[in-house]
């Protein structure tokens, strides 16, 4: 087979036959639809540029068909020429150890045949002190003696446990809850806004020389929208703090 070297390029002959021909490359690639950068690259064998051979090969078809070269002389330059480009890229790798063991250097294989040697003789080693090393048997214990523990009779238990009592005083704890009691007479009429306890809130529109009176365990909340149109006891003491004008009062009477 004729060598790359000393025979003419495919893509120096390519471009010869194309030039002489007067064709230009826009005229090829208007009528292949190859773009013009990938036909450069197939006339200066720039195949690093260029997609997959199967691909290559079409280009190479479509650009002999236009310049009428013959489609077989120009893809057996291909393939001849993608054959040698192979075998430059093939790596010769050995084919068995021993062919492998072959190519190294005299000095490399003693070099690994004393630190196998001398890594294998520290593990030996290192194996025999373990195994060599006896475990000692932890000393005898003698059994302690103890003395027994002195009784305690239940009486005292029960007499260290025992909570103090308290008596419960039922009447004490109810004199210490005062209820709130109030009453409410009108002298003109006026509007209320009242809550007891926890009980939801209502509204109570009044007219004049009404009495309105109110109980709560806790708590009485009230509103009144002209303060000088009512006289108010609080649990038996007449109130008359709150003012003669006619303004809204709130009250919050609470233990």
């Amino acid at each position: 087979m004729v060598q790359e070297s000393e025979k003419e390029r495919l893509g120096a002959f390519l471009k010869r036959e194309r030039e002489k021909r007067n064709i230009s490359l826009d005229d090829i690639s208007a009528v292949s639809k190859i773009n013009i950068k990938l036909l450069a690259h197939l006339e200066d064998d720039n195949y690093d540029q260029l997609p997959n051979p199967i691909f290559v090969k079409g280009y190479l078809k479509a650009y002999a068909n236009y310049i009428g070269l013959d489609n077989k002389e120009v893809m057996s330059r291909f393939d001849e020429m993608f054959q040698l480009k192979e075998k430059k890229r093939t790596f010769l790798a050995p084919k068995s150890i021993s062919d492998y063991k072959r190519r190294l250097p005299k000095s490399f294989s003693k070099k690994l045949y004393w630190f196998s040697f001398g890594l294998v003789s520290i593990v030996i080693i290192i194996l025999t002190a373990t195994l060599g090393h006896k475990t000692e048997a932890p000393p005898k214990v003698d059994s302690i003696a103890t003395a027994p523990l002195e009784e305690v009779s239940p009486t005292t238990i029960e007499a260290v446990l025992e909570e103090p009592k308290v008596e419960a005083n039922p009447a004490a704890a109810m004199a210490s809850i005062v209820p709130q009691q109030l009453t409410v007479q009108t002298i003109k009429p006026v509007w209320l806004k009242i809550q007891v306890d926890n009980h939801p809130t209502y509204s109570q529109h009044l007219v004049s020389n009404k009495e309105v009176k109110l109980r709560g365990e806790k708590e009485i909340k009230i509103y009144i929208s002209d303060r000088s149109a009512v006289k108010m006891t609080h649990n038996g003491n007449i109130l008359e703090d709150h003012g003669n004008e006619p303004l809204p009062l709130f009250l919050e009477l609470k233990n």
